[in-house]
Order: structure tokens, then sequence, then C-alpha cells
């Protein structure tokens, strides 16, 4: 075996010994690794579904269009039809129907008698809702995604 004059001040290492210290950084590296993707899956998840939760679960929200909400729209619509409303309420809902599917489908409804009215129960609205989120990409869903990307 051969000696190592040590004029340095240093230790010698033992055989195998620098490997071992080689295997236990890489080791951390991979663990840190891990850990930052199953938290970026993590948050992926909890986002999708919050996003779930607020299209699908959440109470419905009554929908504001041309100044009058939905429920205004379905306390005027039989004066609408009988035409008992001044000339500006009566553009208001024109255009609160021109921009709201469901009230549109309720008074082609009331218009069509053979035609089933549709439900009015809170899962029709909640489906209404649905409807009209756009699907649109958060900044910070978007930062995730990019992140993720980067980082390997």
């Amino acid at each position: 075996m051969t000696t190592f004059e040590n004029s340095n001040g240093w230790d010698v290492c033992q055989p195998g010994e620098v490997g071992a210290v080689v295997r236990r950084l890489k080791s951390r590296r991979r663990t840190a690794r891990l850990q930052a993707v199953g938290s970026m899956a993590a948050l992926m998840i909890g986002i999708g579904f919050l996003g779930y939760y607020l299209t699908t679960v959440s109470p419905a929200v009554d929908q504001y269009y041309a100044g009058i909400s939905c429920t205004e729209m379905t306390q005027l619509a039989s004066r609408y039809v009988s035409g008992q409303l001044d000339a500006e309420k009566m553009q208001q809902i024109r255009d609160h129907l021109a921009r709201c599917r469901r009230c549109h489908e309720r008074y082609e409804a009331m218009q069509t008698p053979d035609k089933p009215a549709p439900r009015t129960s809170i899962d029709n609205s909640r489906r209404h809702h649905a409807l009209n989120v756009q699907p649109t990409v958060s900044p910070v869903v978007a930062a995730v995604l990019v992140l993720s990307v980067v980082e390997f």
C-alpha cells in the first residue's frame, strides 16, 4: 500500500470515501427534485379541484346583463311578454336576453307552449353558471407550468 505525504494539512481519504460523498449529494439532489415536483403536482391538483368547485359545486351566482339580474328578469318576464313595461326596461330585457343563455331559453319556452320549460332548480343554475365561465389560464397556473418545464 502506498502512503501519501500530506504537506497541506489535509487528511488522506480512505478508498471509496469520495464516492460515498458523491452518492449522498446525488441522493439529496434527487430528493429535493422529487419534493419540488410533488409540491407542484399537489398545487396543480388543488387548483384543478378549486376550478371544479367554482364551476360546478359552488352556489350559482345571479348573473347581471344589461343592468338587470336573472332573478329580476324572471320576475319581469310575464310583464315583458304582455308589453306592460316602459321602453327603457323593455330594451334592458332585450339586451339581457341577447346575452344570457338561460333567460333566453326560458323566454323561448314561454313563446312556444309545446316546448317544456327549462328546469329552475339549483342544479340548473349551477349548470348555467358553469356555462358562463370562460376557460382561462390564471397567471398562477401559467407560472407553475413555466417553472415546471424550465426546472427540468
